[in-house]
């Protein structure tokens, strides 16, 4: 209907555009007055803008539908626990459940279905666009620091936390509701007649990207939010309401934030082992001393840990250590010592949903492997796709709801941590919301927008979507763990994570119906 209704415009607008050409009309008749003067012409406009609005219609109502069933169960997880209901060892048991059970069963099942040697090699984009996407983050923020003169410390905070998307527990649930509702599913594969499929083929999407979001959280991002040497670490101090000398608001943090719900790290039971790895997962690629100095200390602290004591204790160090360190000799270090402390950081960076994506591609990319799993066509079941495969799915499924609930339960949870806002951290929250929800996400889409025509993975509308959805989510959950492992930039953390969720509803609701505009204009045929 709307192609007969374009053609007969388009047809319409010409014969009127030759009409002028050969100077047949009045001077009236032509330019913008040509199509007022012919009523099929102005029935063929009303009728196409009649239909255009309408489809608009109909995909806004889509992603609201998406978008509101997240919301419903973000905000009981949220009222829950903000009347107590929902406590933080509560929040904290099922957050190790999802991480240590339940996603990997969801990234095992999703990518090993969607993945195979016909396709895989069809996937660089996807580390393409994160290490695009991430320097465009950092370029922001860098740009925006230095024409409000922010100071460097602040500024490393400002490019961590709009490099460290939330990549897990938003991005899975807004492609599982995207799935499931028939107008959306209608842009995202409109051959595609089981919800199911088009959900595991964008969560697997969503989750592969999250690996390499892993790795740079828990590197680069973890040093640009260490304390910088050479700043003025008073002044950062008083603008960030005094990180370090509030104890009481820190300890209450501490207990607030079980960290982002998929690929986080839940902490040991004992402060030391977790410091001590945490540290030694960062250092993979820095050799920086003032670092090692505390992996190698890491056990000053023996007291016994209670229900105030903090998930991370580091080992505080003098200022003129802090500011020499950087510039002591490293002695000598043997080849075969390197190679054994590389691999223990290695080990120490894996965690269960990694395994789960190793073994996943390895399952999708041998033939005979896959077809046990999940049979040799669409048509017949592997030998035990009843037996392993739909019960493993069944458990990954049950994650995305859990993971929402957790979310709503830390949003709630931050709700209760009081402590005096500063116009310094204001602004911080601003310039980070602006780069990581707006600014990020336009650059997202006009790069989808420039690859469509030459990338064929990209031409497909539920991949376009997941990596759209990624682009716009805020920031990581996980940037309260971090913040919390140096002392540094805790209070104006807490802010930001609780702003950036609070904003993200309508933000996110106004990309989707935009992008899902977007790829229903220039993707489906």
């Amino acid at each position: 209907m709307r192609q007969r209704v374009v053609g007969f415009w388009v047809g319409s607008y010409r014969h009127f555009e030759w009409k002028t050409a050969n100077k047949t009309t009045s001077r009236r008749e032509r330019g913008p007055f040509i199509l007022f003067n012919n009523p099929s012409a102005v029935s063929a406009t009303l009728t196409f803008l009649t239909v255009a609005m309408s489809s608009m219609l109909e995909l806004a109502v889509a992603a609201l539908q998406s978008l509101g069933a997240v919301a419903f169960v973000v905000a009981a997880g949220w009222v829950y626990a903000l009347y107590g209901y929902f406590p933080l060892s509560m929040q904290r048991d099922l957050a190790r459940l999802v991480v240590q059970l339940l996603a990997p069963c969801l990234l095992l099942v999703s990518i090993a279905h969607t993945v195979s040697w016909e396709s895989f090699h069809l996937w660089w984009p996807i580390p393409v666009l994160f290490c695009a996407l991430t320097l465009a983050s950092f370029i922001f923020a860098v740009v925006l620091s230095f024409l409000f003169r922010i100071p460097r410390s602040r500024s490393h905070f400002i490019a961590s936390a709009a490099m460290m998307s939330n990549t897990n527990s938003l991005p899975v649930a807004l492609m599982h509701s995207l799935a499931r509702d028939p107008g959306s599913r209608a842009v995202l594969n409109p051959k595609a007649s089981d919800a199911d499929e088009v959900a595991r083929r964008g969560i697997a999407f969503v989750l592969f990207f999250s690996l390499f979001s892993n790795i740079l959280r828990w590197t680069i991002c973890y040093q640009l939010l260490a304390k910088c040497p050479g700043d003025e670490e008073h002044a950062a101090v008083q603008e960030h309401e005094g990180d370090a000398q509030v104890t009481d608001l820190i300890a209450k943090q501490e207990e607030v934030f079980p960290g982002d719900a998929v690929i986080a790290e839940i902490p040991d039971a004992d402060p030391q082992v977790h410091a001590t790895r945490l540290r030694r997962r960062s250092q993979i690629f820095s050799i920086s001393a003032d670092v090692d100095s505390f992996a190698a200390t890491g056990s000053a602290h023996t007291a016994s840990p209670t229900e105030r004591t903090p998930l991370i204790l580091p080992n505080p160090v003098p200022g003129p250590q802090l500011i020499d360190s950087p510039t002591e000799s490293v002695p000598d270090i043997p080849p075969r010592s390197r190679l054994r402390a590389l691999g223990t950081r290695l080990y120490d960076l894996m965690n269960a949903p990694l395994y789960a994506a190793l073994l996943a591609l390895i399952i999708g990319l041998i033939p005979p492997v896959k077809s046990l799993f999940f049979g040799p066509d669409h048509g017949n079941t592997g030998p035990l796709e009843e037996i392993v495969t739909d019960p493993l799915y069944s458990l990954g499924e049950a994650s995305v709801p859990i993971i929402i609930l957790t979310l709503g339960g830390q949003l709630g949870s931050m709700g209760k941590v009081e402590h005096v806002d500063t116009a310094a951290e204001g602004k911080d929250v601003a310039l980070v919301i602006l780069v990581k929800m707006i600014l990020t996400p336009a650059v997202g889409l006009l790069m989808i927008l420039g690859m469509k025509p030459f990338v064929p993975l990209v031409q497909d509308p539920t991949f376009a979507m997941a990596m759209l959805l990624l682009a716009a989510c805020p920031t990581a959950l996980n940037l309260m763990n971090i913040s919390q492992a140096h002392r540094n930039h805790e209070t104006v953390t807490a802010r930001l994570l609780f702003w950036s969720y609070l904003l993200s509803v309508p933000i996110l609701t106004a990309w989707v119906v935009a992008d899902l505009i977007i790829l229903e204009r220039y993707w489906t045929v």
